[in-house]
């Protein structure tokens, strides 16, 4: 590979740029360690973990007891209201103001157990009332422990326990999934500007090549060594050649342009590409490849989801189609009093207690109706799983023989190039020295050209190829490693 190195880079890079020191260089690792971090998808995809994030967060913060105050430090009345006048036996419309303020603290804490809240509950209030007989009351409670249930039956917070962790460990799984994307999308700009680099390169090389064939073949006219038609050829060879510099010109810098803009570098002038090398040989064992995409395999996950969805709202179902009940207890103490002091002394004893029940005695069948949708629902739900698990246990195996049979062709592409170069500058000397014509010269360069591009090409779909695998998996192939082990999500 080094030996390639030399070639490409003495063979086309010194004529374009010389020894220019001040060259900043860019390899394909640095290009996606700077799309993952600074890259508008990496934006888009943090912020989309980060609201995942919060929400499990939430999930976890109902778990845990609340405590809310409650103020309300002004209420101010004024309107008409109707009276009865016993002297004179009618009704009749008197103006009423009045004045209240309250607080109070409510501590609740849900009970996953039975799917019901528990809370303990203080406050106090106090109420003035203006006109013909002024008077102002205190009222409060000073505790009262209570126990509130809607359905009876169904438990919202068991399924929450089972299906939030699971959302939330498939968004973290998406997230990485998501940033191997970007990675590819790297590439696929990467290495259009890197073709576009060498075309430009080529073109380069073409035109000096030209220049100085032209210039031999005029030293050789005057001993007669060359026909007139082969140098008038050499001579639109150059012409063509200034073309295609033209074109190639052009298109690095839209390549160019493309790949700074997904990589949000604005000042890019002086950053040169450098051409990836072929990758060593990695080993990949089969069976951890596929256990490795079936674990962190977002579709999978979803799919597991969707499974506990349908059975809580099969649950759910279950025990509210065939009866409703609501259940709601407290025990507690309150009392009225025209000062604070007085409502915490003697207070009275303050119970409640409702149970509401509500049975469908004629539905017409609903509830079996919607029974048997949630079952059919659920039984679709667990045959899509078992196809997507042999899906990706069928493209694993394809990618893993896809990148052997791409590791072979980019070998053999970087045998090709070698030899073109070796016969390319054999046939120069030919030339040189009259044992050549043109038009083998030409067919020379074009085998030349042609190996360069479809070195290009191979490498770059080999490491598409590895990388795509790598989203598959979410498992580092070369250092052995899970992504969402080696994976910082605290940090991030």
């Amino acid at each position: 590979m080094k030996k390639l190195l030399v070639i490409i880079i003495c063979f086309c890079c010194s004529i374009v740029y010389g020894q220019n020191s001040s060259k900043k260089t860019l390899t394909l690792n640095d290009a996606i360690n700077i799309a993952c971090d600074s890259s508008l998808s990496a934006f888009k995809n943090k912020n989309l973990y980060m609201s995942a994030y919060w929400q499990y967060r939430n999930f976890k913060a109902d778990m845990l007891p609340s405590l809310t105050w409650n103020i309300t430090p002004i209420e101010f009345s004024r309107y008409l209201t109707m009276r009865y006048d016993s002297e004179d036996n009618i009704d009749i419309y008197r103006e009423q103001k009045s004045y209240s303020t309250g607080t109070g603290l409510k501590l609740n804490q849900n009970f996953i157990p039975l799917g019901g809240s528990f809370y303990i509950e203080t406050n106090l209030n106090y109420l003035k009332n203006f006109g013909d007989n002024t008077y102002e009351q205190y009222s409060g409670v000073p505790i009262m422990i209570g126990y509130s249930n809607q359905v009876l039956g169904y438990n919202s917070f068991k399924w929450d326990r089972r299906i939030e962790p699971l959302k939330y460990e498939r968004n973290k799984i998406e997230y990485i999934s998501n940033s191997e994307q970007v990675s590819i999308e790297t590439m696929q700009y990467f290495f259009a500007a890197i073709s576009a680099q060498m075309n430009y390169q080529s073109a380069l090389f073409q035109l000096n090549n030209c220049d100085t064939l032209v210039a031999i073949a005029e030293r050789k006219m005057k001993y007669l060594s060359v026909e007139k038609s082969d140098l008038l050829s050499l001579k639109a060879d150059v012409l063509s050649a200034k073309n295609r510099l033209s074109q190639t010109i052009i298109a690095l810098d839209k390549a160019r342009s493309e790949l700074f803009n997904f990589l949000r570098i604005n000042d890019f002038n002086d950053i040169e590409l450098v051409m990836p090398e072929s990758p060593d040989s990695i080993e990949f064992d089969l069976n951890l490849a596929i256990e490795m995409a079936k674990k962190y395999s977002t579709s999978i996950l979803e799919q597991q989801e969707t499974i506990l969805e349908k059975e809580r709202q099969l649950d759910e179902i279950n025990k509210t189609t065939r009866f409703n009940a609501s259940v709601s207890a407290s025990v507690g103490f309150n009392q009225v009093a025209e000062n604070i002091s007085g409502v915490y002394k003697d207070p009275l004893e303050q119970d409640l207690a409702l149970i509401s029940v509500q049975v469908p005695l004629l539905d017409w069948s609903k509830g079996k109706g919607k029974r048997n949708i949630a079952k059919n629902e659920l039984e679709i739900s667990k045959i899509e799983i078992e196809q997507r698990i042999n899906k990706i246990e069928q493209d694993v195996i394809n990618y893993i023989a896809e990148i052997s049979t791409r590791r072979e062709i980019l070998i053999n592409n970087y045998k090709v190039l070698d030899l073109a170069q070796e016969v390319y500058q054999q046939q120069i000397k030919k030339f040189q020295n009259g044992n050549l014509d043109v038009t083998s010269i030409s067919m020379a360069q074009s085998k030349l050209e042609t190996a360069q591009s479809d070195y290009l090409s191979s490498i770059s779909e080999y490491w598409q190829c590895y990388y795509q695998l790598r989203k598959l998996t979410l498992y580092d192939f070369e250092n052995k490693i899970s992504l969402s082990e080696k994976f910082d999500f605290e940090n991030l």
